[in-house]
C-alpha cells in the first residue's frame, strides 16, 4: 500500500470525516485572517500612495519656486553689473571734468 494515503482501515469514518470538518474550519478561519491582513495592508498602500503624490507635489512646488528664484538672481546679477559699469562710466566722466578744470 502507498505510504502516503492514510489507511482507510485504521480510522473509523466518523473521526475522518471530523478531522476534515475541522481542517476546513481551520482554513476558512485562515483565509478570513489573510483577507483582513490584505485588506489592511491595501489599506496601507493606498496611504503611502498619497504620501507620495503629496510629496511630488510638494517638490515640484519647491523646483518651481528654486527655478523663480534663479531667474530673478540672475536678472538681479545682470542688473547689478549694468548699474557698476554705469557707475564706472560717470566716475571717469567726472574725473575726465575735474581734470579740464585742474588743467
Amino acid at each position: 500500500m502507498d505510504d502516503t494515503q492514510p489507511d482507510s482501515d485504521s480510522e473509523p469514518n466518523g473521526e475522518s470525516t471530523c478531522n476534515l470538518a475541522l481542517i476546513l474550519k481551520e482554513l476558512r478561519e485562515l483565509r478570513k485572517d489573510f483577507g483582513q491582513q490584505l485588506s489592511g495592508i491595501k489599506e496601507d498602500i493606498s496611504k503611502i500612495g498619497k504620501r507620495v503624490e503629496e510629496a511630488e507635489e510638494r517638490i515640484n512646488g519647491a523646483e518651481t519656486r528654486i527655478q523663480s528664484s534663479e531667474d530673478v538672481l540672475t536678472e538681479l546679477v545682470k542688473l547689478q553689473m549694468q548699474t557698476e559699469a554705469k557707475l564706472t562710466d560717470w566716475r571717469g566722466g567726472r574725473n575726465a571734468k575735474m581734470s579740464e578744470y585742474t588743467g
